[in-house]
C-alpha cells in the first residue's frame, strides 16, 4: 500500500515565503524546513506537488468574475514562487499541472485515483481542501495540531467533508470570489444543509419553503447553483502518477535541504 503526501505548493510557499519574511531570512530555508517537518510526521512512500498554471480554468468559464478582487501579491513573492517550486523539482519532487484546472482538482484526482488500496495525506493550509477528506484521504494544516480526519474533519465547517462544496455554495468564499446565497451565512448553510440530502435537494425544495429561508433561495437559486459548480473539486484532470520518480527516500530530503541552501546563498 502506497502513502502519497500531497503537497499544495502555492499554498506552502505561500506560509514559507511569509514566515521567512518575518525573520527576515530567506524563504527556500523555510520552505525545505517546514516541508521536512510536516512529511516526518506522517512518513509518506511517496510525494508529489500540485501548481496552477497561468491562464483561464474552468471555473472562469463558468463565472469570468472568479478570484477576482483579490489583493495582489508582493512583487517578492511573485518571484520567488517559480524559485521556489524548481526546489521541488530539483529535489524529485514532481510537480503536477494541467491546463484548465487548478491544483486543487489536480489532488483531486490523485485522491480519486488512490481511493483503492492506498492512502493520500494533503498538505496544505487551504481548508477548501478538506472536502477531499475520507478513509483513504486526511489532511495536515500547517501550524495546526493533529491531522484531519473524517472523525474531526466538521470542525473546519460544521459540516462533513464531503459537503463542503455545499456549505461554500450557500455560505460563499470572499477569498474565491463565490458568492453564495446572499443573507444565508455560515449558521444557516450548515442548518440548511442538515436538513436537505443535496443542494439540488435543496434548490427543489426552496420553492415551497416558507420564512426567510425560503426568500432568500428562491432570489439566490441562480447564485447557488453557480456557486456550487465553482466550489466543486474536480477528480478528471490529465494527470497520471509516476510511482518510481515520485518515491520518497532520505536521499531526497537530504537533496531538499540541500538545495534550499544553495538558493538561500545565491539570493543573499
Amino acid at each position: 500500500m502506497a502513502h502519497v503526501a500531497a503537497l499544495d505548493s502555492h499554498s506552502l510557499i505561500f506560509r514559507a515565503y511569509h514566515a521567512a519574511s518575518v525573520r527576515g531570512a530567506p524563504p527556500a530555508p523555510a520552505l525545505a524546513s517546514m516541508l521536512a517537518s510536516q512529511l516526518s510526521r506522517i512518513s509518506p512512500t511517496h510525494v508529489i506537488a500540485a501548481a496552477d498554471l497561468p491562464g483561464p480554468t474552468f471555473r472562469t468559464a463558468i463565472a469570468a468574475g472568479y478570484k477576482q478582487g483579490r489583493k495582489p501579491s508582493p512583487p517578492e513573492l511573485t518571484a520567488a514562487i517559480p524559485v521556489l517550486r524548481g526546489l521541488l523539482e530539483s529535489s524529485g519532487i514532481p510537480v503536477h499541472t494541467a491546463e484548465g484546472y487548478e491544483a486543487d482538482d489536480v489532488i483531486a484526482t490523485f485522491a480519486a485515483k488512490l481511493r483503492d488500496g492506498h492512502r493520500m495525506t494533503v498538505i496544505s493550509s487551504d481548508r477548501d481542501l478538506a472536502a477531499l477528506v475520507s478513509p483513504a484521504v486526511s489532511m495536515l494544516i500547517p501550524g495546526r495540531d493533529g491531522i484531519i480526519t473524517p472523525e474531526n474533519v466538521s470542525e473546519l465547517f460544521g459540516v462533513p467533508a464531503a459537503r463542503i462544496p455545499e456549505y461554500k455554495a450557500l455560505a460563499g468564499d470572499r477569498s474565491d470570489n463565490i458568492p453564495g446565497v446572499p443573507g444565508i451565512g455560515k449558521k444557516g448553510a450548515a442548518r440548511l444543509l442538515a436538513a436537505h440530502a443535496s443542494v439540488p435537494d435543496l434548490a427543489a425544495a426552496a420553492e415551497s419553503m416558507e420564512g426567510r429561508d425560503g426568500k432568500l433561495l428562491r432570489e439566490g437559486l441562480a447564485s447557488l447553483l453557480t456557486s456550487f459548480r465553482l466550489a466543486q473539486l474536480r477528480d478528471d484532470a490529465p494527470v497520471a502518477l509516476d510511482a518510481a520518480a515520485s518515491e520518497w527516500t532520505a536521499a531526497k530530503l537530504q537533496s531538499l535541504t540541500e538545495h534550499a541552501a544553495i538558493i538561500a546563498g545565491l539570493e543573499a
